[in-house]
């Protein structure tokens, strides 16, 4: 399974990877419209980011009422259908990990894509912390 890992001990919190992420897909900088997310910890120097882990059976999907994120069979990456998504943010709160946010301008939910199979966050980041990972990265 593709998916988005992150060696926090590469990251310097540039936030390089939230800005390219909104640039991509709203056409601003903007890292609160980005579909990666940084968090800052309570200790100096820690932060964490939150990526869609692309879970087996997610539960994401499992609760979305307008069938919006799609994962066939069970498996594979977990898409959002923005067309379909009507907005009401259950798979915001269902997410274990924390990579679905609610876009408040768009009122519709966000998440990472890998952008397709190419991510720009991964060609972008400076210090290559963040990389595609799993049985088959792309």
């Amino acid at each position: 399974m593709p998916k988005l890992c992150v060696d926090e001990n590469k990251c310097t919190d540039c936030r390089i990877c939230q800005l390219v992420c909104s640039a991509r897909y709203n056409g601003i900088y903007s890292p609160k419209l980005a579909r990666i997310s940084k968090k800052c910890g309570i200790m100096p120097d820690t932060t964490s980011t939150d990526v869609c882990q692309n879970c087996s059976d997610a539960p994401c999907v499992a609760v979305c009422p307008a069938e919006a994120l799609i994962q066939p069979n069970g498996e594979g990456m977990v898409t959002l259908d923005e067309s379909l998504c009507t907005g009401c943010a259950i798979c915001v709160d269902e997410c274990p990990y924390d990579a679905i946010w609610f876009n408040e301008e768009t009122d519709l939910a966000y998440k990472c894509d890998l952008c397709g199979g190419s991510p720009e966050c991964e060609k972008r980041c400076p210090t290559e912390a963040i990389y595609v990972c799993g049985e088959e990265a792309v």
